[in-house]
């Protein structure tokens, strides 16, 4: 599992069968922004859709072929991320845009 603090508050942490609700939540209440950003959103219809995303994530992650994560924070998911490779400054832009 990928976790990095950016933040006491913020965090990038790879996704876990635990976050699928959370996740689903948030593509469904974002999909139009998202679905430009991130194609696999169109294809998660359902929460188990989300864990079965979710778990092709894990092997994309131990392939080392990229790094779909979550930003967390306070420990709650607030979007989803995918980065072929980690950029903190792009994180860190993404989160002060959300926050306003």
């Amino acid at each position: 599992m990928f976790t990095y603090h950016i933040t006491n508050e913020l965090t990038l942490a790879s996704l876990q069968l635990d976050d699928a609700d959370s996740l689903f939540s948030l593509i469904q209440k974002n999909k139009a922004h998202l679905g430009e950003w991130l194609p696999w959103v169109h294809q998660c219809q359902s929460v188990e859709a989300v864990k079965t995303f979710i778990q092709s994530t894990q092997t994309t992650y131990n392939e080392q072929k990229g790094l779909e994560a979550g930003i967390q924070l306070n420990e709650q998911l607030i979007d989803p991320h995918y980065q072929s490779k980690p950029d903190t400054a792009f994180i860190l832009k993404r989160y002060i845009r959300l926050s306003k």
